[in-house]
C-alpha cells in the first residue's frame, strides 16, 4: 500500500475564482495522477477569460513563447531577429511573408494570448496563461477537441512516448486526428459529456457518424465550420514556419436555437511547435484534408 488516498480532495482555489466548466481535455481536476489532483483550467468569476496551467519544462516554455511570437507580429517595429533569449523552436519567423501568414492565424485562428498570472493553489503559486474564454458569450455552448496529426509525438520524443502515442489510437494513423470528446448543453440543462474513451470508440468506419451526432443539433453550423476549416487548409498550404504536434483543433457552437448559431474553431495547445525547414506540415494538413471531406459529406446529406 502506498498510502496515498483514493479519492484525494479537490484543490482549494482563491474565493474570487472557479474551475472553468467547459473543458474537456488537457489537465482536468477530476483526474488523479500519482495521488494527487490535477490542477485544471481555472476563470475568475465573470470574466471573459480562461487560465490554463503552464505546462512543466520546455512544453510549456514552448507554448508562452508561441503565443508571444504570434502577439508581436502585430507590432509595427516587430524584428524577426530580435534576441529574445535562448531560443525554441517555435521561434522561426524570419522574414515579412511569414509575419504576414503569422498574423492571419493569430487574428481569429488561435485564442489570443494576454500574458502570465500567478494564483495560489494548495499553499504555492502556480502559473498560469491568460487567454480567451472562446466560450464566453454563448447561452448553450458545444465544444468539441479534436487533436490533429497522423502522429501526435514530436521530434524530441522518447522512444517510451513514441510506443505510447502510437498505440493510444492506431486509427490516428490513417484518419490524421483523433477526437478526444466533447460537451454538449441540452435545452433541458443537462450537458452531455463524451470523453476519451469515447473518441477512441470511433475509427474510419464510424467517425463520420459520430461528427454528425455533434452536430445534428444544429446542422446549420456545418456550413461556417467548413468554410473556416477550409481557410485553415488554405493557410497551411502557404505556411512553411511551423509544424504542429499534439495541437488540437476546438470547434463551438451554439445549441440555443433561439440564438444565433455562431459557429467557430480554434487551434490550440501549442507545447510541440517545430520550426517547418521550408516543408509542408503533412502530419497535420492529412488530418485537416480528412476532416473537410467529413465536413463536406455531411453537408451533401443534409441537402
Amino acid at each position: 500500500m502506498s498510502g496515498e488516498p483514493s479519492n484525494p480532495a479537490q484543490h482549494e482555489i482563491p474565493p474570487k475564482y472557479e474551475w472553468f466548466q467547459e473543458q474537456i481535455a488537457g489537465h482536468h481536476p477530476s483526474v488523479v495522477k500519482n495521488g494527487v489532483r490535477e490542477i485544471g483550467f481555472l476563470k475568475e468569476k465573470g470574466s471573459e477569460f480562461i487560465l490554463k496551467l503552464r505546462q512543466s519544462g520546455k512544453r510549456g516554455d514552448c507554448e508562452i513563447r508561441f503565443y508571444q511570437l504570434l502577439n508581436r507580429t502585430f507590432s509595427d517595429d516587430y524584428d524577426p531577429l530580435e534576441d529574445n533569449g535562448e531560443p525554441f523552436p517555435c521561434d522561426s519567423i524570419t522574414n515579412q511573408e511569414e509575419i504576414n501568414l503569422a498574423r492571419f492565424i493569430a487574428d481569429g485562428g488561435v485564442p489570443r494570448f494576454y500574458g502570465l498570472k500567478q494564483v495560489p493553489i494548495g499553499g504555492q503559486d502556480h502559473e498560469f496563461l491568460i487567454l480567451d474564454d472562446l466560450t464566453f458569450g454563448y447561452t448553450r455552448p458545444a465544444i468539441m477537441d479534436i487533436k490533429m496529426g497522423r502522429v501526435t509525438y514530436d521530434p524530441d520524443a522518447s522512444e517510451k512516448k513514441i510506443k505510447s502515442e502510437t498505440e493510444k489510437y492506431p486509427p490516428q494513423r490513417s484518419l490524421g486526428f483523433r477526437i478526444l470528446g466533447y460537451r454538449l448543453h441540452k435545452e433541458d440543462g443537462t450537458v452531455e459529456i463524451k470523453d476519451r474513451d469515447w473518441g477512441k470508440s470511433k475509427d474510419e468506419t464510424n467517425i463520420g457518424q459520430a461528427l454528425y451526432e455533434f452536430f445534428q443539433c444544429r446542422p446549420e453550423a456545418v456550413p461556417h465550420i467548413l468554410r473556416k476549416a477550409t481557410l485553415f487548409r488554405e493557410w497551411f498550404a502557404q505556411q512553411r514556419i511551423f509544424h504542429f504536434f499534439a495541437s488540437s483543433l476546438l470547434f463551438i457552437f451554439e445549441t440555443d436555437p433561439a440564438q444565433p448559431v455562431n459557429p467557430d474553431v480554434r487551434m490550440i495547445d501549442f507545447g510541440h511547435v517545430y520550426p517547418a525547414n521550408e516543408m509542408v506540415d503533412e502530419n497535420y494538413t492529412h488530418g485537416l484534408d480528412n476532416l473537410i471531406s467529413l465536413f463536406e459529406e455531411m453537408l451533401l446529406k443534409s441537402q
